[in-house]
C-alpha cells in the first residue's frame, strides 16, 4: 500500500475556485502511475513541484537536470530515457514556457510510435521568472506568454491531446493520459498565481 502523499508546504497558496494548485497534480500523477514508470522532470517551477509532490520509490525513477537547468531538456530527454527503457512508461512534467519551445519534439515520438506521457503546467507564464521579477517590475514583457492550446498543438503533430481546465476535470484527465498507449500531451490549467515551493534546488 502506497504512502499517503506529502501535505502542502506551510504558507502554499491555495488555488482559486476550481483553478488546479500543482500539487494537487502531482498527487494525481502519484496515486495512477504504474510501479515501473520513470519521471523526467523538466526545469522551472515544475521541477520543484514534482520533486515535493511525487516521492521518489525506488532507484531510478527521476531523471532531472538541477544545475544547469537548460529549459526543455525534459522534453526530448524523455524520447531517449523510452528508448532506453521499453519496459517503462515515461512521463514528463514540464510547464507551458519549456514545451512553447521543444513541443514539436513530440513529432518524432510519433514518428516511431515511442509511448511518453507529457504532463504539461499551463499556466500562460514562465512561472520561475514571474515570481522574482512580480515585485520590482511588471512581469508581462518577460515573463507571461498568455493561453496556448497544448493539447491542440499535440493533436496537430499526431500525437494524443486531453486538456484539463478545472479540478473535477483532473483525475479523469490524468487517467485517460496515462492509458494511451501512445505518445500523449497532457494540457493541464494551472493557476498562475501559485509560486513555487522553496525547497532549496541546487544549493
Amino acid at each position: 500500500m502506497r504512502p499517503p502523499a506529502p501535505a502542502a508546504l506551510p504558507g502554499t497558496p491555495q488555488a482559486r475556485g476550481e483553478s488546479i494548485h500543482p500539487l494537487e497534480l502531482m498527487h494525481e500523477l502519484d496515486r495512477e502511475l504504474a510501479p515501473n514508470a520513470t519521471i523526467c522532470a523538466d526545469v522551472g517551477t515544475c521541477i520543484s513541484w514534482t520533486f515535493r509532490g511525487i516521492p521518489v520509490r525506488r532507484p531510478g525513477r527521476f531523471f532531472a537536470t538541477v544545475d544547469f537547468s537548460p529549459m526543455g531538456c525534459g522534453i526530448a530527454g524523455a524520447i531517449g530515457v523510452a528508448l532506453a527503457r521499453p519496459e517503462e512508461h515515461v512521463i514528463c512534467i514540464a510547464g507551458d514556457g519549456a514545451f512553447l519551445m521543444h513541443g514539436t519534439e513530440i513529432s518524432t515520438a510519433v514518428a516511431h510510435g515511442i509511448r511518453v506521457t507529457w504532463a504539461v503546467l499551463n499556466d500562460g507564464q514562465m512561472s520561475a521568472s514571474a515570481g522574482p521579477v512580480s515585485g520590482r517590475m511588471d512581469p508581462s514583457p518577460v515573463a507571461r506568454i498568455g493561453a496556448n492550446d497544448l493539447a491542440a498543438m499535440a493533436r496537430a503533430l499526431g500525437a494524443e491531446g486531453i486538456r484539463v481546465d478545472t479540478r473535477c476535470e483532473l483525475r479523469a484527465g490524468v487517467q485517460k493520459a496515462l492509458a494511451a498507449t501512445g505518445p500523449c500531451v497532457l494540457d493541464i490549467a494551472i493557476d498562475p498565481e501559485i509560486n513555487k515551493p522553496d525547497i532549496g534546488l541546487g544549493r
